[in-house]
């Protein structure tokens, strides 16, 4: 619940950022502790730590305006990878509920990006490549195409980046129930 809070809190920190605060100081203060503990080896492994850590590392990331450790955290979210462990299936890290949060920070991401290509924002040095390489775009389309298929968010949704001033949670709660192609 601290991961989903804390992205919910990126992805629209519109306000003040006291929330935003409070919930990086809450993931801070977890991590530090299940790293301290005798069992850390063990819990390191599970998912939601290993989710809480990502989440916590694009906070960090944003204040430091890192956009390549934002993207590649952002991928280590979205990407698909095979449980060793486990049966050998395939899984995403972040649940689908937090999908369009982290769709919506990469698009930050790459907005920053293309306004330092065209010279409209001054760049600390230049880029010569995005911070999501092929594999992170193709990590990025996945989940993009799951959830505009699965109707709960569509392209025009995403094609603003201030998602028409609204947060993602109001807009997946306002979003139809048409598959894109009945639009």
């Amino acid at each position: 619940e601290t991961s989903r809070a804390l992205l919910a809190e990126l992805a629209n920190s519109s306000d003040d950022g006291e929330a935003l605060t409070h919930h990086h100081k809450i993931a801070k203060d977890m991590l530090e502790a299940i790293m301290e503990g005798e069992l850390a080896h063990l819990i390191r492994r599970d998912q939601s730590v290993a989710l809480l850590q990502h989440v916590f590392d694009i906070a960090d990331a944003t204040v430091a305006n890192n956009n390549d450790v934002i993207a590649q955290n952002i991928v280590n979210c979205l990407g698909e990878r095979v449980d060793a462990e486990g049966d050998g299936s395939v899984k995403i890290l972040a649940p689908p509920s937090m999908h369009a949060n982290l769709l919506s920070l990469a698009l930050d991401v790459l907005e920053k990006e293309n306004a330092e290509v065209d010279g409209t924002v001054a760049a600390q040095e230049p880029r010569s490549s995005s911070s999501f390489e092929v594999n992170g775009i193709q990590a990025l389309m996945a989940r993009f195409a799951q959830l505009t298929f699965n109707a709960t968010l569509s392209p025009e949704m995403m094609r603003d980046s201030s998602l028409g001033g609204k947060n993602v949670s109001t807009l997946l709660a306002e979003s139809s129930a048409k598959l894109p192609f009945e639009e």
